[in-house]
């Protein structure tokens, strides 16, 4: 990376050195600070068990000054996810990091990010609200190397949560709290029905749609429960031209891991649908 800048220290005896500094960097991979969790999504008990022993984080309380200023990075790679135009303010102090706030895009859409960041057992717990936008839902598939199309459209999510460590496996174990989302031009794409070409009986025999090829998702608002790194929906509205419906649950972000269940009306008849199975392989049936 190319890093240009300038640095102010203002020493006080009594207390840590004051380091004022404006800094802007080309580009920042910190894919050695943070090790990817691997390629393809693990199992849950291996993210977990990378989770508990991430614990190589440098602890912010030896660091011999306390530092405010701005940053600014063209381009941030972090496991799979490529940031860019990243900006944060912000203020350590005695082992503490204030960011307020901290800006950049990333999926497609933008975000914001005001909160803190600390030490403990050699992990980077933190306490943050976020306000992210338009950002596309594909995008976020496909960081995790699933390369399945199976679910598009814009999300803008306000939460307030709190990981117990920075690393990707910290975050897909522990993250909890609560937020509200906006949901529009969403897609299901592989469920479908056509009955110029199926039959409502017919249907009940194949464990997926397959004709109409894409649901839509009409805008929604509602929201999200973060537990413990499962994601938990109140409800998501389905319509198209020939059913609509609606399936609420959640997912794991450990593994990957599906829990949906929910109701089509096909043909004036309630249809009970499940979906199972993980991202890279889903698993969509009926009720026979």
């Amino acid at each position: 990376y190319t890093l240009t800048g300038n640095v102010k220290a203002d020493f006080n005896p009594a207390d840590k050195p004051m380091v004022t500094f404006k800094l802007d960097m080309s580009k920042v991979d910190l894919r050695n600070l943070f090790p990817k969790t691997g390629e393809d999504p693990a199992t849950a008990e291996e993210v977990q068990q990378k989770a508990a022993a991430a614990t190589g984080a440098p602890d912010l309380n030896d660091i011999p000054v306390n530092a405010e200023g701005t940053v600014t990075v063209k381009t941030l790679v972090y496991d799979n996810i490529t940031v860019s135009a990243l900006s944060a303010t912000m203020k350590a102090v005695n082992g503490k990091v204030e960011l307020s706030p901290l800006t950049g895009n990333v999926w497609g859409g933008s975000f914001i990010v005001n909160g803190s960041i600390s030490s403990k057992e050699g992990k980077l717990p933190a306490a943050l609200k976020l306000n992210a936008a338009n950002i596309k839902i594909d995008n976020i598939i496909s960081s995790f190397k699933v390369d399945k199309r199976m679910l598009s459209g814009d999300l803008t999510l306000n939460a307030d949560f709190t990981v117990d460590g920075l690393t990707m496996a910290d975050i897909r174990t522990s993250i909890n709290g609560r937020g509200e989302y906006t949901f529009k031009n969403g897609i299901v794409h592989g469920i479908g029905y056509n009955p110029n070409i199926l039959s409502l009986d017919t249907i009940r025999s194949f464990s997926l749609f397959s004709n109409e090829k894409q649901t839509q998702i009409s805008d929604s608002k509602g929201s999200i429960v973060f537990e413990n790194g499962r994601l938990t929906f109140n409800q998501l509205d389905l319509k198209s031209q020939y059913l609509n419906g609606n399936i609420k649950g959640g997912f794991m972000l450990s593994d990957l891991s599906m829990n949906f269940d929910g109701i089509l009306n096909v043909e004036s008849v309630e249809v009970p649908i499940t979906l199972r199975g993980t991202l890279r392989d889903p698993q969509v049936s009926i009720e026979q």
